[in-house]
């Protein structure tokens, strides 16, 4: 358990490592007033298709002149990202253990343009605890959290280093693929997610 206090960023459907944590440290607050920073998980999953990784990324609007807080960044729908995104996980996953299970919630994310990106990836984290019977979501912070007297994870990318290999729609053609989004796990492994998640460490 970490002595101080867990500083995270928020995420679009969070890498394995991200849930494995919070799953040890009940006690974590998600940083909602930091400069959002782009090609990171705050905006991009990343998932297994059938020709390998594949990135999924929202849409930002921002100005550019300016820099965003994460709290205040709107999501764009200029392009169809939503028909897109649901179609990639449908095809990823359609075959997996567990997908029917989940599919009628995953797809109520896609059917509704929220306004924010933060709004949008809480919705999606507080379904992911519940799914995982963790009962804290965490906090927002109030302020923007200095580094100091803080265990700072705002820059991490969660990714285990010993990740143990679990089975996965696409491994026997292109591999097990490490520290995916932890939608790859709940469809693949569904109630087993949380034992798996107590047995890899970031």
């Amino acid at each position: 358990m970490l002595s101080k206090k867990l500083i995270l960023p928020t995420s679009y459907f969070a890498p394995i490592g991200y849930y494995a944590l919070i799953k040890d440290n009940p006690e974590f607050h998600i940083e909602q007033h930091e400069y959002f920073i782009k090609q990171t998980l705050r905006n991009r999953c990343l998932i297994s298709s059938a020709n390998g990784p594949l990135f999924l990324t929202i849409p930002k609007q921002r100005k550019s002149s300016s820099k965003t807080l994460i709290k205040d960044l709107k999501i764009c729908y200029n392009q169809p990202w939503q028909k897109s995104h649901w179609n990639s996980i449908k095809s990823s996953y359609y075959s997996s253990p567990f997908f029917e299970f989940y599919m009628d919630d995953l797809i109520r994310f896609y059917d509704k343009k929220e306004k924010f990106l933060l709004d949008f990836n809480l919705k999606i984290h507080h379904f992911i605890c519940k799914e995982l019977e963790i009962i804290n979501t965490g906090y927002l912070t109030e302020v923007y959290q200095n580094s100091d007297n803080i265990s700072d994870l705002r820059e991490e990318n969660f990714s285990i280093k010993k990740q143990k290999k679990y089975h996965q729609v696409f491994k026997q053609r292109n591999g097990f693929t490490k520290n995916l989004s932890i939608i790859d796990l709940m469809c693949n492994y569904g109630p087993q997610t949380n034992i798996y998640l107590s047995q890899n460490k970031l």
